[in-house]
């Protein structure tokens, strides 16, 4: 669980990342972060054969299990997301990401 996009929230999404674990954003803005549009967006570049994606000024090893789930701090927010906010998450929405299990906290 990943509260604030710090340099310890950035590691943990990282981590989250490089080994496949499930990562749940907390909290987010209705501006989403530019670190998080490499992800959300699944540009994936090919590294000597790896997979890795750019999150802050790192390009981390993409893990194919990797899962990212957005949660925010008010329960109106769809109703208020900006046009660019709008456009990116129906970018995220239209790849094929997997979906939390039942046994995901």
């Amino acid at each position: 669980v990943v509260r604030n996009l710090n340099r310890d929230g950035i590691r943990a999404l990282e981590n989250g990342v490089r080994f496949g674990r499930a990562v749940l954003l907390e909290n987010v803005a209705e501006e989403l972060d530019v670190v998080l549009d490499p992800l959300l967006l699944k540009q994936l570049v090919k590294i000597s054969g790896n997979l890795t994606v750019k999150i802050g000024e790192s390009m981390v090893p993409y893990h194919q299990v990797t899962s990212t789930a957005l949660r925010t701090a008010t329960d109106s927010y769809h109703g208020r997301r900006s046009p660019e906010s709008n456009s990116l998450l129906s970018a995220r929405r239209s790849k094929s990401w997997p979906t939390w299990s039942s046994g995901c906290t």
